[in-house]
């Protein structure tokens, strides 16, 4: 049985998944420059050790994918798995860093009097970390799957861009803070239809849930919302 060569991919197909890892880089740097960035390399950042931290930790996470597209692009798969297991333990670090920075944020509004936006806070990062711990989980399940995976891999670090879009202050439309923050779905479902001519479902399924997530936008000023986190943060101090 005559065995034909696999069909060679285009430059778009071969390079795309790299140019989207760097185009959510430039959006976190873009983002972040103002009060991060521009500053540190102007040697007048002054910011908590916790909050540099936190802002280390998600850089070196965008790193890390940038690291990894690089490595399936020069077809690295042993380093690729290998540096795969080390993002799932670094993702795991990321999130106790980020449960610690929520922590040491909600007690200092509390202890300043500003309950409400203590409470307001909580579910805008609670809401996050369950959508990019959902979305990591399903990733890593999905290894050996890579079309599912790496667009898992998408729509978890889209999750960690948020405050980044949302510090966009020259983006005064908010449909265009949006449009920033979401381009990387956007983006990898037009490249599915233009090489598939279809769209892959786990973009469809992403999607939907970010915009379901979207929902604590209103809910965080709710009464509902204020009374069930007190009751909550009663049960622990």
């Amino acid at each position: 049985m005559t065995h034909l060569p696999k069909p060679k991919k285009s430059p778009l197909q071969r390079w795309f998944y790299l140019a989207l890892s760097l185009w959510m880089g430039l959006i976190v740097v873009v983002g972040f420059w103002p009060t991060y960035f521009g500053p540190l390399l102007a040697g007048t950042l002054d910011l908590k050790l916790i909050v540099k931290i936190h802002a280390n930790v998600y850089l070196v996470r965008i790193v890390i994918l940038i690291a990894q597209t690089l490595l399936v692009l020069n077809r690295r798969l042993n380093w690729h798995r290998k540096l795969g297991w080390f993002a799932v333990g670094y993702a795991a670090l990321m999130i106790a860093v980020v449960i610690t920075a929520l922590a040491i944020r909600f007690s200092n509004l509390h202890a300043a009097g500003e309950i409400r936006e203590a409470h307001r806070s909580l579910i805008i990062s609670s809401v996050d970390l369950l959508l990019f711990g959902g979305f990591l989980i399903a990733a890593i399940g999905y290894r050996k799957k890579s079309q599912i995976h790496k667009r898992l891999i998408i729509l978890a670090t889209v999750v960690l861009m948020g405050p980044a879009a949302g510090r966009m202050t020259f983006l005064t439309f908010t449909p265009l803070i949006l449009l920033v923050l979401y381009s990387p779905i956007l983006l990898g479902m037009a490249f599915d239809f233009a090489t598939r001519r279809k769209i892959h479902a786990v973009y469809i399924i992403g999607l939907i849930l970010h915009f379901v997530s979207m929902l604590r936008l209103p809910l965080q000023d709710s009464d509902a919302w204020f009374n069930f986190s007190k009751w909550v943060y009663g049960l622990f101090n």
